[in-house]
């Protein structure tokens, strides 16, 4: 009997793995289980599960993973290596060096050797001063000598002109063989800081990375597929082959946020919608335009940084299956505490004593198919049940508005296991149609399923050049062409992104054309097999894991506390503090939005002084 070709997707979330097997866009059978310490564990096990689950038997042809194990490493501080940092940059961006904007927390486990060279680009091509060999290498040598094998290479203007971080990445390699190097031009786009920074938190995620494939491939030998391809999925909403994992792990941040979109799309048949995921803890909000997430905007916090990579425009709130609710006389409160993974321990219609978002939906008999919905009606009366019920739908009305960008009502999809605790009976305000599909409890694992890989090219284009449109048409191909390099099937291409933005202040009329595209995953694509590589199993077994950080730092270390009052000192000065430098920034951006540039520089210029700032009024 000929088995029958299916896919596999899995995403790995911090209480839930949850599995998917598809045929086509069909899902065959779907498992959730515990997420495990030892992520590769639980990935295992949903994998086996859902398998089992097949009535049919399936060859499986590939397996797309999903997971928040690199983006977890970043908020834990845990296994992340102290990197080195070339900048070339001439005397330009010397007042804000690298790591200037970073938590001290990070710069603890991640700074390594820094140095600012010579050389740098500006916009319209010219050397800001020439790149330097000599310099170059007496810099890679220290960096040999001090040990440290994951280096940086950053260059004012170098995601237009890369050629002198080509040029470096050359000489590191022929002084330190086996070194790890991440160019920024392969990272970021243009704002060389927020570039430089989304540079440094990949190549110090990348000996994590190539731990975690390795990880994976032996679950494969384990379960016997070890002919299987497998990828992992990507902030865009696509997948990325082992290779670029490894190179690249920044670009899976936010996958988890992306699959429950795509997963959203592809159930509801819906690719213009506003998606709602409600898991244990938290609802994230987001847009799905064209069946592919909305990016946010240039400029992406991860973890007290600031950076620029590719992320999805997300809004999340304090509302979940586990968040704890408190009735008063006149108020009703709901989260921001949850009982996470403890609910069926802790929530009252399963025998514990915490009122949980989940009760209120046995209560008011939204939901009844956990524990004992009368044991939920015994601590909260029916019209208080009626009040926190209104009290949730008010708060994902409040989410969903906040993620339109037009006035009228728009289509809603709810997906995630806590969507089933939002009663759908009344309507939701500002939206046309309300859609919950099935499996929508495991959209995470159908978007990560789903077998698109996409391309992106970005460069500047003076506007006013009568070859402008020359220029555009070769971004676009220099995108088709990534897609196709990385399996894509050429004849399915859709471009999903074109944004044309202007560079202010700049002669030339210039504008940064931005092009992304997606194709259908070939299966006959070959790629990297790096499993049976023994080169490459050779360079993670070399991976010295006593180096990487342990996640002892305090993470919070820096925290900018909030405050209402001004500290003056005997004088009559204002002494700013971190809050009030903040804020100034904040004010001076919005004060600004007309026109001028990001405060960024001078907040970090700021925060970087080192000694008391005084404001001394003019008066005196």
């Amino acid at each position: 009997m000929t088995k029958q070709l299916g896919v596999i997707g899995v995403d790995v979330g911090g209480t839930n793995t949850d599995a998917v097997l598809m045929k086509g866009s069909v899902v065959v059978s779907a498992t959730k289980t515990l997420t495990t310490y030892d992520v590769s564990e639980g990935v295992e096990t949903a994998i086996r599960e859902v398998i089992k689950n097949c009535k049919d038997q399936y060859k499986i042809q590939r397996i797309n993973i999903g997971t928040t194990h690199f983006i977890n490493a970043v908020l834990q501080r845990r296994h992340l290596a102290k990197v080195a940092v070339l900048r070339f940059c001439s005397d330009a961006s010397r007042a804000v060096p690298p790591f200037c904007g970073f938590p001290n927390s990070l710069r603890k486990v991640m700074e390594g050797k820094v140095y600012m060279l010579q050389g740098g680009f500006r916009l319209d091509g010219l050397d800001i001063t020439k790149f330097d060999e000599d310099e170059v290498k007496k810099c890679v040598h220290e960096i040999k000598e001090s040990g440290i094998k994951n280096i940086v290479v950053c260059g004012v203007f170098s995601t237009v002109y890369h050629e002198q971080e080509t040029k470096a990445k050359e000489i590191i390699e022929s002084i330190i063989p086996d070194a790890s190097i991440t160019l920024s031009s392969t990272i970021g786009y243009l704002g060389m800081l927020e570039r430089e920074n989304a540079t440094i938190l990949n190549e110090s995620l990348r000996p994590l990375a190539a731990k975690y494939v390795r990880g994976f491939g032996g679950i494969l030998e384990r379960l016997h597929l070890q002919n299987c391809k497998f990828y992992f999925t990507a902030n865009d909403g696509t997948i990325i082959s082992l290779q670029k994992l490894i190179e690249s792990p920044v670009l899976t941040f936010s996958s988890g946020a992306t699959n429950s979109m795509r997963g959203a799309a592809c159930l509801s048949g819906e690719r213009n919608a506003i998606v709602v995921d409600i898991g244990g803890t938290s609802t994230d909000v987001g847009v799905l335009k064209d069946g592919f997430p909305r990016p946010a905007g240039e400029h992406i916090d991860i973890s007290g940084v600031r950076t620029n990579f590719q992320m999805p425009d997300v809004y999340s709130i304090a509302l979940g299956g586990g968040s704890l609710v408190e009735v008063s006389m006149d108020d009703v409160k709901i989260g921001p505490i949850s009982v996470g993974y403890k609910l069926l321990e802790k929530c009252c219609c399963c025998g514990g004593n915490s009122l949980t978002v989940t009760d209120l939906a046995a209560a008011g008999d939204v939901f009844t198919g956990l524990g004992d919905p009368n044991k939920a009606k015994a601590v909260i009366s029916p019209e208080d049940t009626a009040r926190a019920i209104d009290q949730m739908r008010k708060m994902v009305e409040a989410a969903i508005d906040s993620v339109k960008i037009s006035v009228g009502d728009v289509p809603v999809i709810l997906v995630g296991g806590g969507s089933l605790l939002l009663d759908t009976n009344k309507p939701l305000t500002g939206c046309s149609k309300i859609y919950r599909p099935e499996n929508c409890q495991v959209a995470n694992a159908v978007g990560a399923a789903l077998s698109q890989v996409s391309g992106v090219s970005q460069n500047v284009v003076p506007f006013d050049n009568e070859d402008r449109e020359e220029q555009i048409a070769s971004i676009r191909q220099q995108a088709i062409d990534s897609c196709v390099n990385a399996g894509g099937i050429l004849s399915s291409v859709e471009v999903i992104e074109f944004l044309k933005t202007p560079l202010q202040y700049l002669p030339g009329n210039l504008v940064t054309v931005k092009i992304r595209v997606v194709a259908d995953l070939d299966e006959g694509f070959a790629g990297m097999s790096l499993l049976d590589n023994d080169s490459f199993k050779a360079s993670i077994d070399a991976i010295d894991e006593s180096k990487l950080s342990t996640g002892e730092t305090e993470v919070d270390d820096d925290e900018i506390e909030p405050h209402e009052n001004v500290n003056y000192d005997e004088n009559g000065d204002w002494i700013l503090s971190k809050y009030d430098i903040n804020c100034i920034a904040l004010g001076a951006g919005i004060f600004g939005a007309g026109g001028g540039a990001s405060p960024e520089l001078g907040r970090l210029k700021l925060l970087g002084v080192g000694k008391p700032i005084r404001i001394r009024s003019v008066e005196r």
